[in-house]
């Protein structure tokens, strides 16, 4: 795991938001001191289902899952977060209850955490930080209705030729079986559409 120090991180995060919002030195003068830098290591967990979230974790390094477990103990995945993505549960900020999902490390993961409580101020404190959400926000949306339409009106290979097609990259780095959850599908089922679609070419 990298031991670069939390400056590093933070720059990259500042980078990354000046490219959304036009932010204020003074804004991010203020917030940064309140982000913490995180680290664990492959298979930690950065959050516990049934556990009230209390912060948000800005990947800088790595990468997450997020999945539900049935009472049966079968996990399916809920999503995926590299470097550069927001993780928490909006559910369990809003409503103060336990969240229904974990997130847990799948690489070695750095992560900056950020308060919800801090969050809101900031949203409050000045506009470029409630369009900076809004476009988090709005990211989010458009995934959800995505992966929605995907499920209802695609069979289980064209699910998978749209997330290799739209995360080539990103499937390098997942386990087939964490995948084929995501897809909602079993390990099996997949490597028969795999096989299925190496064969045709």
């Amino acid at each position: 795991m990298s031991d670069r120090p939390i400056q590093y991180y933070l720059d990259q995060l500042k980078a990354r938001i000046d490219a959304a919002v036009t932010l204020p030195a003074t804004e991010w003068n203020y917030a940064a001191p309140h982000f913490t830098l995180r680290r664990f290591a492959r298979g930690e967990y950065l959050a516990r289902a049934d556990e009230v979230m209390t912060h948000s974790f800005h990947i800088v390094e790595g990468l997450v899952r997020l999945f539900y477990t049935t009472a049966d103990g079968r996990e399916h995945n809920k999503g995926f977060a590299p470097e550069g993505r927001v993780v928490g549960s909006s559910a369990s900020k809003i409503l103060g209850q336990p969240a229904r999902f974990d997130i847990q490390a799948l690489e070695d993961t750095a992560a900056l955490s950020l308060p919800f409580s801090i969050s809101d101020e900031l949203v409050d404190r000045h506009p470029a930080w409630e369009r900076l959400r809004r476009l988090l926000l709005e990211r989010l949306f458009l995934e959800k209705e995505q992966r929605e339409m995907e499920f209802l009106l695609c069979n289980a290979q064209a699910r998978y030729c749209r997330f290799m097609a739209h995360e080539s990259e990103l499937a390098k780095r997942i386990p087939l079986h964490h995948i084929a959850s995501y897809l909602g599908m079993t390990p099996v089922a997949l490597s028969r559409i795999r096989r299925r679609l190496k064969q045709a070419h």
